[in-house]
């Protein structure tokens, strides 16, 4: 659990005696990785390997059209421009686009790619993107 969590086992029993529950998930996560395997970064979960995003996924970054092309009536394609427009898990229409530069497909995730940098969420239809979102689509599948 230390590996997967960063913890250290004091940290550990600190949160299994004031935080119950979230080390009860943090328990379950870990039984999903049980052998550990060393790597350039310390320990990953064996099969693990060390890479970069762009290894993974085709990157696009957003750009943003002129403002002049914006409108909130739905003329266009819906644009996201950054975490405003993201929901639990699927951004909300509020502003459209009738001169897109840059697209996201249905299944892309959306990363945040401005303050604040991380939070996430799907496309669930093809969209335009601003200069706040980046959009990732995996490449094929690696066998090997």
């Amino acid at each position: 659990m230390r590996a997967i969590s960063g913890k250290t086992d004091d940290e550990l029993d600190q949160m299994q005696a004031r935080q119950p529950e979230n080390y009860a998930q943090l328990k379950t996560t870990a039984e999903l990785f049980p052998a550990m395997q060393d790597s350039e970064l310390g320990e990953v979960p064996e099969g693990w390997g060390v890479g970069t995003l762009g290894d993974l996924c085709d990157i696009n970054m957003g750009q943003s059209p002129p403002g002049t092309t914006y409108n909130e009536i739905g003329d266009g394609l819906p644009f996201y421009q950054g975490i405003t427009d993201f929901g639990f898990r699927f951004p909300s229409r509020r502003v459209y686009c009738t001169a897109p530069t840059r697209f996201a497909e249905e299944g892309d995730v959306l990363l945040s790619v401005r303050a604040p940098v991380g939070s996430l969420n799907v496309a669930d239809e093809r969209c335009a993107i601003g200069r706040g979102v980046a959009a990732l689509r995996l490449k094929e599948k690696q066998h090997g």
